[in-house]
């Protein structure tokens, strides 16, 4: 890939990681409500993925688009991702 490529992909995946985040911070409640749908049962555990998760990719949305810590941000989105995969 050429040196021109990573850099684009590792910012367009950071705006994507960004957005998500400040959609579910925006609909915090929304997104707690439809938690059960994937599974997840008891409230207390609702509420603490639906504050953690957008924190989560605030913040590896950030990382990305910076450039800063991207060797424990891009591993950090693939977790993410295939947590997001399996769940749906």
């Amino acid at each position: 890939m050429s040196e021109t490529m990573v850099p684009l992909i590792r910012i367009g995946l950071g705006a994507v990681f960004l957005a998500a985040g400040v959609a579910k911070i925006i609909e915090r409640a929304d997104f707690e409500k439809h938690l059960p749908a994937f599974g997840v049962r008891w409230p207390a555990v609702a509420r603490g993925i639906s504050y953690g998760v957008p924190v989560a990719e605030l913040l590896i949305g950030l990382l990305l688009i910076t450039g800063i810590f991207v060797d424990v941000a891009a591993p950090a989105a693939t977790a993410l991702l295939g947590v997001f995969a399996m769940v749906v």
